[in-house]
């Protein structure tokens, strides 16, 4: 299991999230990006893994308008589109910051 970012930040203007982990990295992940990897059963089939979410529907201005954080496992973004149901879990955020390269 991934341990949690030391710090996170939503940079509204830049339109990213910053992620600073305790190994020093810090990665930085644009918010839509961020939206598409939402992993809760209306985006993400529960049984296929198959994306529900068609990524072009994400309007480009997205933001997040509250993030809080489930237990020390999970970090809960509600977003300007009305979606408010993943819970990105400190794991999941590891690897789409890997995957994105950042």
């Amino acid at each position: 299991m991934a341990n949690p970012p030391t710090n996170i930040r939503a940079l509204r203007e830049q339109g990213i999230f910053e992620f600073h982990w305790e190994d020093g990295r810090v990665s930085r992940l644009p918010f839509r990006y961020v939206r598409g990897e939402c992993p809760c059963a209306s985006c993400i089939d529960e049984w296929t893994g198959r994306r529900l979410l068609d990524l072009d529907t994400i309007p480009e201005d997205i933001k997040p308008t509250e993030c809080s954080f489930t237990g020390n496992y999970a970090l809960k973004i509600a977003w300007s589109d009305g979606h408010s149901t993943g819970l990105y879990t400190w794991d999941h955020l590891a690897e789409i910051c890997q995957r994105h390269g950042s």
